[in-house]
C-alpha cells in the first residue's frame, strides 16, 4: 500500500473505525434490502444520533404550527403567565423527544391540547382502548404484543408525558398509541 492510500485508510479508520475482518467490511450480510440473514431487525443507523446533534431544535421546528396555535390555548385555560409558557412549550417537546413518533408529533399534540382543556370521558377512553388494540394487532399481528411492551417501555422514560397520557386517557388513543409504537421500531431500526 503506496503512502496516500495509507493515509487514506488511516483517515477512514479514525472516523469509522477499523472494519472487523469478516469479509463483508463490517457490514451485516443481507437475503433483502434492511433485513439481516442472521434475523432481527437491521442495525441502527447512527445517522439519528448524528441528526439530534446537528440539529438539537429539530423536534420543535417540525411542530412549530401546532405549538404555536396550542399554546396560547393552553395559556389561557391553565391561566399561565408567558414564562409558564415557554415552559410548558420545552416541556411538550421534550415529552415527545424520541418517544413518538416525529410524523406525528404535531397530530398528537393537537390531541394532547384538546384532552387537556376537553378531559374525554370514560366512555371515550375504553372505545380508544379497544380501537387501539385492534389497530396494533391488525398491523403487527403476532408481533402486536411485543411492539405493545416496546410501546410501553420507551413511554416509561419519560414519567411527566406517562403522567399526561394517564390524566387525559390518550395513552389508550390510537394515534397516540401507534405514534409511539412506530418511534419504538424506530429505535430498534426499523423504517417505517
Amino acid at each position: 500500500m503506496d503512502a496516500p492510500a495509507r493515509s487514506m485508510a488511516n483517515l477512514a479508520a479514525a472516523i469509522y473505525g477499523n472494519p472487523p475482518s469478516d469479509g463483508a467490511g463490517g457490514r451485516p450480510v443481507m437475503d433483502a434490502p434492511g433485513a439481516s440473514i442472521v434475523g432481527g431487525p437491521p442495525d441502527p443507523t447512527p445517522n439519528a444520533r448524528l441528526a439530534e446533534a446537528m440539529y438539537p431544535d429539530h423536534l420543535a421546528n417540525v411542530i412549530a404550527p401546532q405549538l404555536n396555535e396550542n399554546m396560547p390555548r393552553l395559556r389561557d385555560y391553565l391561566n399561565l403567565t408567558a414564562e409558564q409558557e415557554t415552559q410548558l412549550r420545552a416541556t411538550h417537546v421534550g415529552f415527545f423527544k424520541g418517544v413518538v413518533n416525529e410524523g406525528d408529533a404535531g397530530r398528537v399534540h393537537d390531541l394532547l391540547t384538546a384532552h387537556t382543556i376537553q378531559p374525554p370521558t370514560d366512555e371515550e377512553v375504553e372505545t380508544w382502548r379497544v380501537e387501539a388494540n385492534r389497530t396494533v394487532r391488525e398491523t403487527y399481528r403476532e408481533d402486536a404484543d411485543h411492539w405493545m411492551r416496546e410501546a410501553k417501555a420507551l413511554i416509561a422514560t419519560q414519567p411527566g408525558f406517562r403522567q399526561e397520557l394517564q390524566r387525559t386517557g390518550l395513552g389508550s388513543h390510537p394515534a397516540v398509541v401507534l405514534s409511539v409504537i412506530k418511534a419504538a421500531r424506530r429505535k430498534a431500526g426499523y423504517r417505517e
